[in-house]
């Protein structure tokens, strides 16, 4: 057989292969757009012929931070002055209900000086001119299936003809911090998206295959919010709203029988197990999020209370089992793999203590949040966010928080679901230790956090907790139910 040092250099070798392809994968995915939009440019000029090449002027709207400072340098107090009244036109609107997306982004009004000449119909517009009643119900779920993703791809059409996304990712940067944060999560979901395509499944039934379909779908929805936000400074439509929390919760539900074959230390199932937990109660985080937009979803984030309170007694599960020393016997064929990370998360070690106090700590947060929305309901919660919408001297682009809170859960539940991921290449010999685990580690456990502060990363002047301020402290729905 080959010498250890001999398999090292393999594994490296492999996993530099590996990156070097996840790395292309991300760079066809940002230049494949650019591409298309200069073919479709091209070819809308020289059908539309030389009288109506004025309509093809961009639709892209600055943003009030970038007109105001654009129209202060300009114009002097003036300007300055006529760029504010246009900010505070900026009103809190809850967008027409439907399956087929949101007109406009809840936090982002229109500038009325500085509309589009080009009327381009929202998807929604598009599709309420032709309904017409289905008669079978088979046809209408697959029609619906194959709308969404439809829809999917005509929205991010739409946004990204008039514009070079390059172009979008330049106006609307916001920190060094935010660009670092986002180009790693994409590239270690890339890779893990490589390696997923090509790994062999040792389970063939149709649950395992359940799984692995809805956790890839979930994870390009993901993607698609980081996009939306990133490039756009925009939140999804609707109908990522609705399908994106579906396939997160079908992907982690349909685990058991995976769950059922490990028959590894008892420490690594239950971070599979509190993974699993941190992603599903993410989704109730999602439902509490899109209540901004859609009241209504009050009593849908309540189940979650569930998956909440497990990942806060399951954290205290792991410290015990660590504590107790209940995996010792798998210590040293581990640590024969690696030295410095063989035996993270079976023995009480000083990296194994800090993973699982950040992850008590998350729950904890996790757990006051869903309390307080409890209490405040909606309107309470979302007070001080709803009102940095029109605030003049925030440096936003309206309210970062309210709008990125739509996408954080999505965000934060790839994080969780890529470092459980690394994990399992971890286990399978798949991926080095000393390569894996700490990035499973950082990812699973500091990624939510970055990205619960994600909005700090955008504006700095924006509260830490905006959730936790504010006059109206309820009661919430809950509390006129019992008659508080």
């Amino acid at each position: 057989g080959t010498s250890a040092p001999s398999r090292r250099r393999a594994s490296g070798r492999r996993l530099c292969a590996r990156l070097l392809q996840s790395t292309a994968v991300v760079v066809a995915a940002s230049v494949v757009p650019v591409a298309l939009t200069a073919v479709v440019s091209i070819f809308r000029t020289i059908t539309a012929g030389p009288s109506s090449l004025d309509t093809l002027a961009p639709a892209y709207v600055p943003s009030p931070k970038r007109l105001l400072n654009s129209a202060g340098a300009a114009e002097g107090t003036e300007g300055r002055t006529r760029a504010t009244e246009h900010v505070s036109l900026a009103k809190w609107r809850r967008p027409a209900f439907g399956l087929v997306g949101i007109s406009k982004t809840p936090t982002r009004a229109p500038l009325p000086q500085a509309a589009s000449r080009v009327a381009t119909p929202t998807v929604q517009e598009a599709s309420s001119s032709e309904e017409a009643p289905v008669e079978n119900g088979g046809a209408h779920l697959g029609g619906l299936a194959a709308s969404l993703i439809g829809l999917a791809i005509t929205e991010a059409s739409l946004k990204m003809m008039p514009n070079a996304p390059t172009g979008m990712l330049a106006e609307h940067f916001a920190s060094i911090g935010e660009d670092v944060f986002l180009a790693g999560v994409v590239i270690i979901t890339a890779y893990c998206l490589l390696e997923m395509a090509g790994m062999q499944m040792k389970c063939k039934h149709l649950e395992a295959r359940v799984h692995t379909g809805c956790n890839a779908l979930a994870t390009l929805c993901s993607l698609y919010g980081i996009v939306a936000e990133r490039v756009f400074r925009e939140s999804p439509g609707l109908w990522w709203a609705v399908l994106t929390p579906l396939l997160y919760g079908v992907s982690n539900l349909t685990m058991t029988r995976l769950m059922r074959m490990y028959d590894g230390p008892q420490a690594y199932r239950r971070f599979f197990e509190l993974g699993q937990s941190f992603t599903l109660s993410f989704q109730g985080i999602h439902l509490l999020a899109w209540s901004s937009v859609y009241p209504e979803l009050y009593w849908a984030a309540m189940p979650f209370w569930y998956w909440s309170l497990k990942k806060l007694v399951e954290t205290l599960a792991s410290v015990m089992g660590v504590v107790t020393k209940e995996d010792a016997g798998h210590v040293p064929g581990h640590r024969s793999r690696s030295r410095a990370w063989g035996a993270f998360g079976l023995e009480a070690d000083s990296m194994t203590l800090v993973f699982l106090a950040v992850n008590f700590a998350a729950a904890l947060i996790d757990n006051t949040y869903m309390a307080v929305f409890t209490v405040r309901g909606p309107d309470g919660f979302w007070e001080v966010s709803r009102d940095l919408a029109g605030a003049i001297g925030g440096g936003g682009w309206d309210s970062d928080h309210l709008r990125t809170a739509l996408v954080k859960p999505a965000v934060g539940s790839l994080t969780v679901s890529m470092g459980v991921f690394l994990g399992t290449l971890c286990s399978r010999g798949r991926l080095p230790l000393a390569a894996g685990v700490p990035v499973a580690a950082v990812l699973s456990a500091a990624g939510p956090w970055v990205v619960f502060f994600w909005h700090r990363l955008i504006d700095p002047s924006e509260p830490w907790f905006p959730e936790f301020m504010g006059s109206n402290w309820g009661p919430g729905p809950l509390g006129h139910l019992i008659g508080m």
